[in-house]
């Protein structure tokens, strides 16, 4: 668009310019030939005064009286040398280098001769060797007389006729050299502008003229408009043309930026539904499995109740890493890079993973010494550490080993390394490690995973300005490691994160539940049957939540996000708004566990935030916390 707008306003440019030019030409050649008519009506002019001029010639020599001294006086000042008789009349000699009583030429008397068969003054140019003469005829009753001029008419002639003009004239019809009269510019010198040519009357002949304008005659700013115009027409084009394309460009990021969003927005929202849609039913399979392991269940059952959990549990972390690289690509990954002390990390992990390689039978070791720091997320970088020594652990072989050892790779970076002695990576396979999905043939094995740890990890590492790497060796192990960046000083551990948590309200025994899900809220009952001296009431909407809470006073309230009639988000602000309210705690129960919907709910006044699936062992913990329910 701006390029279509560029060539066609400079294509008006062109035009305009071509028509301004053709105006200027047409002023100009109309004001050469003014200064053309100008001239020819001066030699005209000219012509008659000689004509006049030799009439009172002839009286004088007519009446007896030839003498040089009378002809001058009448001659109109010209240098007259002498008056000589011919047989065909008198010869009036200007030429003061022409002696007294030369003869006249054969040219002069030919022009005698036709000066008498002719109306007016006849005229021609005579060449004598080097010299030149213009020789005027006229004839007056019987007698003829002629008036010669010296002249060089090559060398150019100051007139004030021809000062803005070049100038040439010829005794003839054509650009004849020979009869070139004079000229006030080099022969053929054409300056400016146009050439003007026409024939003049000069007494009883037809003399050409050759006029050119020496400057521009409209003025040198009138001759340069149709440049500038051009000039000026063609930056302004690529002016507006330029803005026009920013403008444009402007609008495209705009949109492009308010369609990133809008996407992003779908993204986010998406992930909200999925993990809600997802998280429900499972929160059911797992919850009534936790209360069927509780009741006394023979081998089979209890056997039956374990592969259900492991499937539920198996399906769980799935739907986790999935919904966490989704979140890492869509941009809606929440870090809090800080200073983090890998000791501390690392003996976490370890104690995480202790009864892990207890089972497979494979020592775990901690090699990491000294006061290291990295800059990184301390969960998202214990998250990645976990992964990579649970594989280790779990790819091992018997009586193997796992090592985690820290490296320096410079002053400003660390690699955190996990080295396992298990049955390595082959060759052909190393290209896939990080593939989502892509378990490199063991899914047979028995060996549980989902395929999808690694490029999770990879990407956490990544996210916080790091590096996931490995090698390893086919039949004798493999290392993994995470290269970060160092810091010079870790943040205090923040012990006192609930110091502020609301008192515990003894004798409360009640716990109100906010959700709309009849199997959720079926769940929670079953399992606070268990927990001793409780009372569940249960509001499927959130504004009779908020009128039970305001009535019945519990000790506790389980808050569903997502409610039929408004959402739980709301009635958390109306709980914490409300004095009559504002000291039960309130603990969110929801599907959507995304890092910006917890955050935001801690920040409306949440005591704590459970996702589901309920791990039925929180929530017990949960009530002995706020409730004081015995053990």
């Amino acid at each position: 668009m701006p390029w279509i707008l560029f060539v066609l306003l400079g294509c008006g440019a062109v035009a305009t310019s071509q028509v301004v030019q053709g105006v200027m030409a047409d002023q100009e050649h109309r004001l050469v030939v003014g200064h053309a008519n100008e001239g020819a009506s001066y030699l005209a002019s000219t012509m008659a005064g000689l004509a006049s001029r030799l009439t009172l010639a002839d009286q004088l020599i007519t009446s007896g009286n030839p003498r040089v001294d009378a002809l001058r006086a009448v001659g109109g000042g010209l240098p007259i040398t002498a008056v000589r008789a011919t047989t065909a009349g008198y010869v009036i000699d200007v030429d003061p280098s022409r002696a007294a009583g030369s003869p006249t030429s054969e040219a002069e008397t030919a022009l005698l001769h036709r000066s008498a068969t002719e109306h007016g003054v006849v005229s021609t140019m005579v060449a004598d060797g080097a010299d030149h003469r213009l020789v005027f005829g006229f004839a007056s009753g019987t007698s003829g007389y002629l008036q010669a001029l010296p002249l060089k008419p090559t060398t150019p002639l100051a007139t004030p006729l021809f000062r803005d003009l070049d100038g040439q004239v010829y005794a003839a019809r054509s650009a004849d050299p020979a009869q070139l009269v004079f000229t006030s510019a080099p022969l053929g010198l054409r300056r400016h502008g146009p050439v003007v040519t026409q024939l003049t009357t000069v007494g009883a002949y037809r003399w050409y003229v050759v006029v050119s304008a020496r400057h521009p005659l409209v003025g040198g700013l009138a001759s340069r408009m149709p440049r500038l115009l051009l000039i000026g027409g063609l930056l302004a084009a690529l002016l507006l043309a330029t803005v026009v394309g920013l403008l444009t460009r402007s609008q495209r990021l705009k949109a492009a930026r308010r369609a990133a969003e809008a996407a992003n927005a779908s993204k986010s929202e998406f992930l909200s539904r999925m993990s809600h849609e997802l998280r429900t039913p499972l929160n059911a399979v797992l919850g009534f499995a936790q209360l069927l392991q509780l009741d006394d269940l023979d081998e089979h059952q209890q056997e039956s109740v374990h592969q259900i959990l492991r499937g539920g549990r198996h399906l769980l972390d799935l739907i986790n890493e999935v919904l966490e690289i989704t979140r890492i690509e869509s941009g809606n990954l929440s870090l809090s890079p800080e200073p983090v002390r890998l000791s501390e990390v690392v003996r976490e992990v370890v104690e995480l993973a202790q009864p892990l390689a207890a089972h497979a039978d494979v020592t775990l070791v901690d090699e990491t010494t000294g006061d290291v720091h990295v800059r990184a997320d301390r969960q998202r970088l214990k998250q990645v550490l976990l992964n990579l020594t649970s594989n280790a652990i779990k790819y091992n072989r018997p009586h193997g080993s796992v090592r985690i050892h820290c490296d320096a790779l410079d002053e400003e970076r660390w690699r955190i390394a996990v080295t396992d002695t298990g049955i390595g990576i082959a060759a052909h396979d190393r290209s896939r490690v990080f593939t989502p999905f892509d378990r490199l043939g063991v899914e047979q094995t028995g060996i549980e995973g989902t395929g999808i740890g690694l490029s999770l990890s990879k990407r956490l590492a990544e996210a916080m300005d790091g590096e996931l790497g490995m090698a390893s060796v086919e039949g004798e192990g493999s290392t993994f490691w995470i290269e970060l960046a160092g810091s010079e000083h870790a943040i205090a551990d923040d012990d006192d994160d609930h110091a502020d948590a609301l008192p515990a309200l003894v004798g409360r025994r009640t716990v109100l539940y906010i959700e709309d899900n009849p199997t959720n809220l079926r769940l929670i009952e079953r399992a606070l049957e268990r927990a001793g001296d409780v009372d569940v009431i249960a509001s499927m909407q959130g504004s009779l939540g908020v009128e039970l809470a305001v009535e019945h006073r519990p000790a506790l309230v389980l808050l569903d996000l997502h409610l039929p009639d408004t959402s739980g988000e709301t009635v958390l602000q109306r709980l914490r708004s409300d004095p009559r309210t504002a000291a039960i705690p309130v603990v969110v129960l929801t599907a959507d566990a995304s890092p910006g919907v917890l955050d935001r709910v801690r920040s409306l006044g949440a005591a704590a935030c459970l996702s589901k699936p309920a791990d039925l062992g929180a929530l017990r913990r949960l009530l002995d916390e706020h409730m004081l329910v015995s053990s």
